[in-house]
């Protein structure tokens, strides 16, 4: 996992006015014993990022993804970067989670509008905090959420995509940075 003592590993050119960041969750044998789950992250022209995950579902998986980006915007930013982030998913339910339905989920005491509890709540309320932070650092309209379509082609989309795959594929737990 990237701690704050290794995100010194990315490498980052903090000159350039923009970074894309591609975030992708994948699972195999979902339900079966040898089941394997992880996560990738294209930060593009810089890092690629697979993590072996903790055999969760898949959106469990893209949310993680997300996460893990916004601690690598949160560092960016520490660091002194002063141009605009843009995080790209295709997962259009977790930016909706996390950049819009979270604020009505909180208003319903984290409850949808079916009364059910939200099962993401812990996460989400870590991207918040995580946000929160990066608030205090940089105008939050610094960073902006794109949905990409999956397996259409987006190159950056289908880096994330094998770099989730291949996490999967690892018999070990941990994180590869290749800069």
């Amino acid at each position: 996992m990237i701690t704050d003592e290794n995100f010194t590993e990315l490498h980052l050119d903090q000159t350039v006015a923009q970074i894309d960041i591609y975030t992708d969750g994948a699972v195999r044998n979902y339900g079966k014993p040898n089941q394997t789950s992880g996560y990738g992250i294209n930060i593009e022209g810089h890092s690629e990022i697979s993590i072996i995950g903790d055999n969760m579902n898949i959106t469990m998986m893209e949310m993680k993804a997300v996460k893990h980006s916004l601690r690598i915007v949160e560092f960016l930013y520490k660091d002194g970067y002063r141009g605009h982030v843009t995080i790209r998913t295709d997962s259009k339910f977790v930016m909706d989670a996390i950049t819009k339905l979270s604020i009505k989920w909180q208003r319903r005491h984290w409850i949808n509008h079916q009364g059910n509890k939200i099962i993401y709540k812990e996460i989400i309320m870590e991207c918040f905090e995580i946000l929160s932070r990066i608030s205090q650092l940089t105008d939050l309209e610094s960073i902006k959420w794109e949905h990409v379509k999956a397996h259409s082609g987006d190159v950056g989309n289908e880096l994330a995509d094998q770099l989730a795959r291949l996490a999967c594929d690892r018999s070990e737990v941990g994180c590869e940075i290749k800069s």
